[in-house]
């Protein structure tokens, strides 16, 4: 497993509500140090970059997981037709799952206005100042390592929804929030959450395996020539992306 750590990456918020330089630019040449490392495939652990994946998955050769897609199939095994949507305001806003999930036949439940900033977007970012911007919060969010009072503040959203509109299924579709992930669960015994972080390390293992078992199939003559294991991830890279995702939308 090849890690790439790239500070370069912009603000996804900021990208989306305020117009700045798209994240696509980072993710790129993070995908291109992949490139260099021999990867095929990739995990681009963040819900809110995946508002640009068509924009850097067109510009390079690297596949890169669609987390969306992947949390919308594990959604639709569970067999509900509503789900509550914990994110950040820029996910909410621009309706990312919740276009996806219409295809499905999938209604996305989402806090109102007050409880989006009070409790979700205050979790992840933390408390808005009066008249500042999305930069100007004060650092007991969960970014800041504030997990006691993001776990508060969350669980009072999923109560009200749950409450309100009898939601027991919540996508946890911000980093963030995954980490308590664990106490959420333990919080609200009664409901459901799925963790599209989970759900990406998954495919990225099931992906490890179908190579593997690839490789380890492979003729043992002595005589045949030494495989080539970087053009067979290749090719298995394709084989994956054309039976997981190209024949299903066929």
């Amino acid at each position: 497993m090849v890690v790439v750590k790239n500070p370069r990456i912009s603000d996804r918020t900021l990208a989306i509500l305020n117009g700045e330089t798209s994240p696509a630019k980072g993710i790129l040449e993070s995908c291109s140090l992949l490139a260099q490392c021999n990867c095929s495939f990739a995990a681009l652990p963040s819900n809110t970059s995946h508002y640009f994946f068509e924009e850097y998955q067109s510009q390079t050769g690297i596949y890169i997981f669609d987390i969306i897609g992947l949390t919308i199939n594990h959604v639709k095994n569970i067999g509900v037709d509503a789900v509550g949507l914990l994110a950040t305001t820029p996910t909410v806003q621009t309706k990312l799952f919740e276009k996806r999930f219409d295809e499905e036949g999938i209604r996305v439940v989402i806090p109102d206005a007050e409880t989006q900033e009070k409790n979700v977007q205050a979790a992840i970012y933390g408390t808005s100042v009066p008249g500042g911007d999305h930069k100007q919060r004060l650092s007991d969010g969960l970014k800041a390592g504030n997990k006691a009072l993001g776990l508060k503040r969350v669980s009072e959203a999923v109560e009200k929804l749950n409450s309100e509109q009898g939601v027991e299924v919540f996508i946890l579709g911000c980093t963030e929030i995954s980490i308590i992930s664990g106490e959420l669960t333990e919080r609200h015994p009664g409901i459901q959450f799925v963790d599209p972080m989970r759900l990406l390390a998954a495919e990225c293992v099931q992906f490890y395996e179908d190579v593997k078992s690839r490789i380890n199939h492979m003729g043992t003559n002595a005589l045949d020539p030494m495989p080539d294991l970087v053009q067979i991830k290749r090719e298995a890279a394709v084989e994956y992306v054309a039976r997981k995702y190209v024949a299903s939308k066929s």
